[in-house]
Protein backbone atom coordinates (compact mmCIF):
# COMPACT_ATOMS: atom_id res chain seq x y z
CA UNK A 1 0.00 0.00 0.00
CA UNK A 2 1.10 3.07 -0.80
CA UNK A 3 1.93 5.89 1.54
CA UNK A 4 1.36 9.38 2.35
CA UNK A 5 3.60 12.00 4.45
CA UNK A 6 1.20 14.55 5.25
CA UNK A 7 1.86 18.05 7.18
CA UNK A 8 -0.71 19.85 9.03
CA UNK A 9 -3.12 17.03 9.62
CA UNK A 10 -4.85 19.28 12.42
CA UNK A 11 -5.97 21.88 10.41
CA UNK A 12 -8.75 22.99 8.16
CA UNK A 13 -7.53 21.66 5.26
CA UNK A 14 -4.94 19.15 5.92
CA UNK A 15 -7.53 17.23 8.29
CA UNK A 16 -10.26 16.91 5.18
CA UNK A 17 -6.75 15.75 3.05
CA UNK A 18 -6.13 13.13 5.82
CA UNK A 19 -9.89 11.80 5.44
CA UNK A 20 -10.08 11.54 1.62
CA UNK A 21 -6.83 10.11 1.89
CA UNK A 22 -7.79 6.97 3.74
CA UNK A 23 -10.76 7.01 1.95
CA UNK A 24 -8.89 6.47 -1.01
CA UNK A 25 -6.77 3.58 0.12
CA UNK A 26 -3.98 5.30 0.75
CA UNK A 27 -1.79 4.87 4.47
CA UNK A 28 -0.85 7.89 6.06
CA UNK A 29 1.84 9.31 8.27
CA UNK A 30 0.82 12.05 9.60
CA UNK A 31 3.21 15.13 10.90
CA UNK A 32 2.38 16.65 14.33
CA UNK A 33 4.25 18.99 16.81
CA UNK A 34 3.15 17.02 19.82
CA UNK A 35 1.79 13.14 19.90
CA UNK A 36 -0.94 14.52 22.07
CA UNK A 37 -2.38 16.29 19.13
CA UNK A 38 -3.02 13.32 17.50
CA UNK A 39 -5.89 12.58 19.74
CA UNK A 40 -8.28 14.78 18.86
CA UNK A 41 -8.00 13.16 15.15
CA UNK A 42 -8.23 10.05 16.54
CA UNK A 43 -11.38 10.79 19.04
CA UNK A 44 -13.28 12.51 15.40
CA UNK A 45 -16.16 11.31 14.00
CA UNK A 46 -15.39 10.69 10.69
CA UNK A 47 -11.40 9.25 11.66
CA UNK A 48 -13.28 6.59 13.92
CA UNK A 49 -16.42 6.06 11.08
CA UNK A 50 -13.13 5.01 9.24
CA UNK A 51 -11.41 2.91 11.50
CA UNK A 52 -8.15 3.37 9.74
CA UNK A 53 -6.00 1.03 12.27
CA UNK A 54 -2.23 0.64 11.18
CA UNK A 55 -2.88 2.71 8.07
CA UNK A 56 -2.77 5.85 10.05
CA UNK A 57 0.21 6.95 12.02
CA UNK A 58 1.84 9.60 13.59
CA UNK A 59 5.23 11.22 13.69
CA UNK A 60 6.46 14.18 16.10
CA UNK A 61 7.99 16.91 14.45
CA UNK A 62 7.68 20.07 17.35
CA UNK A 63 9.42 22.40 14.53
CA UNK A 64 9.13 21.75 10.85
CA UNK A 65 12.00 24.99 9.89
CA UNK A 66 14.63 22.81 11.77
CA UNK A 67 17.06 21.74 9.77
CA UNK A 68 16.92 17.66 9.05
CA UNK A 69 13.51 17.68 10.85
CA UNK A 70 11.96 15.17 7.91
CA UNK A 71 15.33 12.90 6.95
CA UNK A 72 14.44 10.01 8.75
CA UNK A 73 10.48 10.16 8.72
CA UNK A 74 10.18 9.83 5.00
CA UNK A 75 11.67 6.59 4.85
CA UNK A 76 9.29 4.16 2.69
CA UNK A 77 6.80 7.02 1.93
CA UNK A 78 5.90 7.37 -1.86
CA UNK A 79 4.21 10.57 -1.76
CA UNK A 80 4.52 14.01 0.12
CA UNK A 81 1.65 16.01 0.72
CA UNK A 82 2.88 19.41 2.35
CA UNK A 83 -0.35 21.41 4.13
CA UNK A 84 0.89 23.11 7.46
CA UNK A 85 1.24 26.77 7.26
CA UNK A 86 0.78 29.39 9.89
CA UNK A 87 -3.04 30.76 8.86
CA UNK A 88 -4.46 34.30 9.60
CA UNK A 89 -6.50 34.10 12.99
CA UNK A 90 -7.63 36.57 15.71
CA UNK A 91 -6.11 34.19 18.58
CA UNK A 92 -2.21 33.12 18.98
CA UNK A 93 -0.13 35.24 16.58
CA UNK A 94 1.60 37.55 18.63
CA UNK A 95 3.61 40.85 17.54
CA UNK A 96 6.36 39.66 15.63
CA UNK A 97 4.73 38.32 12.16
CA UNK A 98 7.98 37.74 10.51
CA UNK A 99 8.70 35.06 12.87
CA UNK A 100 5.70 33.54 12.93
CA UNK A 101 4.74 33.31 9.11
CA UNK A 102 7.82 33.76 7.05
CA UNK A 103 10.26 31.57 8.38
CA UNK A 104 8.22 28.53 9.40
CA UNK A 105 6.72 28.49 5.77
CA UNK A 106 9.19 29.17 3.78
CA UNK A 107 12.21 26.65 5.77
CA UNK A 108 9.72 24.11 6.33
CA UNK A 109 8.93 24.27 2.52
CA UNK A 110 12.70 23.98 1.44
CA UNK A 111 13.50 21.57 4.45
CA UNK A 112 10.72 19.12 3.17
CA UNK A 113 12.05 19.59 -0.32
CA UNK A 114 15.71 18.44 0.61
CA UNK A 115 14.80 15.69 2.71
CA UNK A 116 12.74 14.34 -0.23
CA UNK A 117 15.36 14.30 -2.49
CA UNK A 118 17.17 12.03 -0.36
CA UNK A 119 14.53 9.07 -0.58
CA UNK A 120 13.68 7.36 -4.06
CA UNK A 121 10.79 5.97 -2.76
CA UNK A 122 8.87 9.07 -2.93
CA UNK A 123 7.36 9.98 -6.57
CA UNK A 124 5.43 13.54 -5.97
CA UNK A 125 5.66 15.78 -3.58
CA UNK A 126 2.21 18.20 -3.16
CA UNK A 127 2.92 21.78 -1.53
CA UNK A 128 -0.65 23.79 -0.61
CA UNK A 129 0.39 27.18 -1.77
CA UNK A 130 -2.37 29.91 -2.12
CA UNK A 131 -3.73 32.35 -4.94
CA UNK A 132 -2.29 35.06 -2.87
CA UNK A 133 1.00 33.94 -3.30
CA UNK A 134 0.98 34.94 -6.99
CA UNK A 135 -1.45 38.15 -7.06
CA UNK A 136 0.46 41.58 -5.97
CA UNK A 137 -0.76 42.23 -2.70
CA UNK A 138 1.42 45.25 -3.03
CA UNK A 139 -0.56 46.94 -5.19
CA UNK A 140 -4.72 46.16 -4.52
CA UNK A 141 -6.11 48.04 -7.32
CA UNK A 142 -3.66 46.67 -10.21
CA UNK A 143 -4.65 43.12 -8.68
CA UNK A 144 -8.20 43.72 -9.10
CA UNK A 145 -7.94 44.78 -12.69
CA UNK A 146 -5.44 42.05 -14.43
CA UNK A 147 -4.55 38.00 -13.66
CA UNK A 148 -0.39 37.99 -13.47
CA UNK A 149 1.98 35.93 -11.79
CA UNK A 150 4.05 38.72 -9.32
CA UNK A 151 7.28 38.93 -7.90
CA UNK A 152 6.41 42.25 -5.93
CA UNK A 153 6.34 40.59 -2.21
CA UNK A 154 5.90 43.21 0.87
CA UNK A 155 8.41 42.81 3.11
CA UNK A 156 8.60 43.42 7.08
CA UNK A 157 7.48 45.31 8.74
CA UNK A 158 4.32 43.88 8.23
CA UNK A 159 0.97 46.55 8.50
CA UNK A 160 -1.63 43.02 9.72
CA UNK A 161 -1.33 39.14 9.68
CA UNK A 162 -3.05 39.32 6.11
CA UNK A 163 0.36 41.19 4.61
CA UNK A 164 2.53 38.71 6.12
CA UNK A 165 0.25 35.80 5.21
CA UNK A 166 0.31 36.20 1.57
CA UNK A 167 4.19 37.24 1.78
CA UNK A 168 4.85 33.82 3.19
CA UNK A 169 2.81 32.18 0.13
CA UNK A 170 4.73 33.89 -2.38
CA UNK A 171 8.42 33.45 -0.62
CA UNK A 172 7.80 29.99 0.09
CA UNK A 173 6.64 29.63 -3.66
CA UNK A 174 9.13 31.47 -5.51
CA UNK A 175 11.97 29.72 -3.23
CA UNK A 176 10.34 26.23 -3.99
CA UNK A 177 10.74 26.94 -7.55
CA UNK A 178 14.43 28.46 -7.65
CA UNK A 179 15.17 25.43 -5.46
CA UNK A 180 13.45 22.58 -7.99
CA UNK A 181 15.20 24.57 -10.87
CA UNK A 182 18.50 24.89 -9.23
CA UNK A 183 18.34 20.72 -7.89
CA UNK A 184 16.32 18.90 -10.59
CA UNK A 185 14.93 16.38 -8.64
CA UNK A 186 13.45 13.59 -9.98
CA UNK A 187 10.36 13.45 -7.85
CA UNK A 188 7.75 16.06 -9.27
CA UNK A 189 6.18 19.12 -6.98
CA UNK A 190 2.23 20.39 -7.67
CA UNK A 191 1.61 23.04 -5.98
CA UNK A 192 -2.13 23.70 -4.94
CA UNK A 193 -3.20 27.06 -5.05
CA UNK A 194 -6.98 27.69 -3.58
CA UNK A 195 -8.55 30.94 -2.87
CA UNK A 196 -10.40 31.58 0.76
CA UNK A 197 -11.17 28.16 1.47
CA UNK A 198 -15.02 27.32 2.78
CA UNK A 199 -16.15 23.86 4.39
CA UNK A 200 -16.80 22.30 7.71
CA UNK A 201 -14.00 21.80 9.87
CA UNK A 202 -14.67 18.76 11.68
CA UNK A 203 -11.89 19.29 14.15
CA UNK A 204 -13.72 22.28 15.62
CA UNK A 205 -16.76 21.85 17.36
CA UNK A 206 -17.26 24.67 19.50
CA UNK A 207 -19.20 27.52 17.79
CA UNK A 208 -17.35 30.66 19.59
CA UNK A 209 -13.92 28.71 17.80
CA UNK A 210 -15.40 28.72 14.50
CA UNK A 211 -15.71 32.38 15.01
CA UNK A 212 -11.97 32.52 15.96
CA UNK A 213 -10.48 30.78 13.45
CA UNK A 214 -9.62 29.78 9.98
CA UNK A 215 -10.99 31.51 7.00
CA UNK A 216 -14.87 30.24 7.56
CA UNK A 217 -15.02 33.31 10.22
CA UNK A 218 -14.99 35.47 6.77
CA UNK A 219 -18.65 34.00 5.79
CA UNK A 220 -19.94 33.60 10.40
CA UNK A 221 -19.17 37.02 11.43
CA UNK A 222 -21.33 38.59 9.34
CA UNK A 223 -23.96 36.24 9.50
CA UNK A 224 -23.96 36.74 12.86
CA UNK A 225 -24.32 40.44 12.91
CA UNK A 226 -20.35 41.27 12.76
CA UNK A 227 -18.47 43.51 10.26
CA UNK A 228 -15.91 41.64 8.28
CA UNK A 229 -12.95 43.84 6.33
CA UNK A 230 -13.61 43.14 2.61
CA UNK A 231 -13.15 39.41 1.06
CA UNK A 232 -12.13 38.22 -1.79
CA UNK A 233 -13.79 36.93 -4.56
CA UNK A 234 -11.96 34.00 -5.30
CA UNK A 235 -13.30 31.56 -2.79
CA UNK A 236 -13.75 27.47 -3.06
CA UNK A 237 -14.99 24.73 -1.25
CA UNK A 238 -12.68 22.68 1.07
CA UNK A 239 -13.62 19.13 -0.53
CA UNK A 240 -12.55 20.46 -3.89
CA UNK A 241 -9.08 21.51 -2.15
CA UNK A 242 -8.77 17.88 -0.35
CA UNK A 243 -9.73 16.64 -3.75
CA UNK A 244 -6.99 18.35 -5.54
CA UNK A 245 -4.31 17.12 -3.93
CA UNK A 246 -5.41 13.76 -3.86
CA UNK A 247 -5.93 13.99 -7.34
CA UNK A 248 -2.55 15.42 -7.94
CA UNK A 249 -0.94 12.05 -6.67
CA UNK A 250 -2.26 10.44 -9.56
CA UNK A 251 0.78 9.06 -12.15
CA UNK A 252 -1.62 10.84 -15.22
CA UNK A 253 -1.48 14.37 -13.26
CA UNK A 254 0.72 16.64 -14.60
CA UNK A 255 3.39 17.97 -12.37
CA UNK A 256 5.68 20.63 -11.96
CA UNK A 257 2.89 22.92 -12.28
CA UNK A 258 0.26 25.03 -9.96
CA UNK A 259 -2.91 24.16 -9.97
CA UNK A 260 -5.64 27.24 -8.97
CA UNK A 261 -8.58 26.92 -7.17
CA UNK A 262 -12.16 29.00 -7.10
CA UNK A 263 -15.30 28.80 -8.14
CA UNK A 264 -17.63 30.99 -10.11
CA UNK A 265 -15.41 31.83 -13.16
CA UNK A 266 -13.01 34.96 -14.09
CA UNK A 267 -15.10 36.75 -12.41
CA UNK A 268 -15.54 35.24 -8.99
CA UNK A 269 -18.34 35.18 -5.99
CA UNK A 270 -19.77 38.04 -4.36
CA UNK A 271 -18.99 37.56 -0.95
CA UNK A 272 -22.01 39.70 0.13
CA UNK A 273 -24.46 37.15 -1.46
CA UNK A 274 -24.53 35.30 1.72
CA UNK A 275 -27.12 37.24 3.34
CA UNK A 276 -29.71 35.94 0.61
CA UNK A 277 -27.98 32.12 0.64
CA UNK A 278 -28.58 31.90 4.74
CA UNK A 279 -31.88 34.01 4.24
CA UNK A 280 -33.47 31.16 1.74
CA UNK A 281 -31.71 27.96 3.17
CA UNK A 282 -31.95 28.67 6.81
CA UNK A 283 -35.45 30.60 7.29
CA UNK A 284 -36.39 29.44 10.73
CA UNK A 285 -33.01 30.28 11.93
CA UNK A 286 -32.60 34.00 10.53
CA UNK A 287 -33.37 36.47 13.47
CA UNK A 288 -33.14 33.50 15.75
CA UNK A 289 -29.73 31.65 16.23
CA UNK A 290 -28.86 33.75 12.90
CA UNK A 291 -28.83 37.77 13.11
CA UNK A 292 -27.81 37.91 9.29
CA UNK A 293 -27.55 41.37 8.90
CA UNK A 294 -23.46 42.39 9.48
CA UNK A 295 -21.08 43.93 6.94
CA UNK A 296 -19.00 42.11 4.45
CA UNK A 297 -18.14 43.36 0.77
CA UNK A 298 -16.34 41.88 -2.25
CA UNK A 299 -12.53 42.79 -3.35
CA UNK A 300 -12.74 41.39 -6.89
CA UNK A 301 -9.38 39.50 -7.96
CA UNK A 302 -9.89 38.00 -11.60
CA UNK A 303 -8.40 34.78 -11.74
CA UNK A 304 -8.84 32.26 -14.57
CA UNK A 305 -8.99 28.58 -12.64
CA UNK A 306 -10.80 27.09 -15.65
CA UNK A 307 -7.64 25.28 -16.91
CA UNK A 308 -6.93 23.58 -13.36
CA UNK A 309 -10.97 22.67 -12.97
CA UNK A 310 -10.50 21.00 -16.44
CA UNK A 311 -7.28 18.86 -15.87
CA UNK A 312 -7.91 18.09 -12.07
CA UNK A 313 -10.99 16.33 -13.77
CA UNK A 314 -14.05 17.94 -11.67
CA UNK A 315 -16.23 21.07 -11.52
CA UNK A 316 -15.83 23.14 -8.53
CA UNK A 317 -18.62 23.17 -6.24
CA UNK A 318 -20.34 26.54 -5.53
CA UNK A 319 -20.62 29.41 -3.30
CA UNK A 320 -23.80 28.76 -2.58
CA UNK A 321 -22.48 25.30 -1.23
CA UNK A 322 -19.68 26.96 0.42
CA UNK A 323 -22.09 29.05 2.56
CA UNK A 324 -24.70 26.34 3.02
CA UNK A 325 -22.33 23.64 4.46
CA UNK A 326 -20.57 26.31 6.89
CA UNK A 327 -23.49 27.24 8.41
CA UNK A 328 -25.11 23.97 8.78
CA UNK A 329 -21.97 22.98 10.21
CA UNK A 330 -22.35 26.26 12.92
CA UNK A 331 -25.78 25.62 13.50
CA UNK A 332 -25.56 21.99 14.17
CA UNK A 333 -22.66 22.64 17.17
CA UNK A 334 -24.94 26.20 18.51
CA UNK A 335 -28.10 24.22 18.77
CA UNK A 336 -26.03 20.98 19.83
CA UNK A 337 -25.30 23.51 22.80
CA UNK A 338 -28.11 24.53 23.53
CA UNK A 339 -27.24 28.20 22.90
CA UNK A 340 -29.19 31.27 23.00
CA UNK A 341 -30.67 33.11 20.05
CA UNK A 342 -28.79 35.36 18.42
CA UNK A 343 -29.08 39.48 19.20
Amino acid sequence: METIFLTGATGHVGFRVLVLALQAGYSVRAAVRSLTKSEAILDSQPIKALNPGSHLGFVEIPDLAAEGAFDEILEGVTFVVHVAAPITSTVGIGDDLEAHFIEPSVQGTLNLLRSARKHASIRRVVITSSLAAIVDTTNPEEASRTQSRTFRIPRSPYSSSVQAYCAAKALALNAAEEWMKEQQPSSGVTHILPGDIYGPNELVTNPDDMLQMGTNRILLTPVVGGHYDPSASTTIHLDDVANAHIAALRPEMPTNRLYLLHSGGVSGNQVEDLFEIVRRNFPDDVEKALANNGTVSTFRLPVDASESERTLGFQYLGYEKQVTDVVAYYLHHLKRRGAPAAA
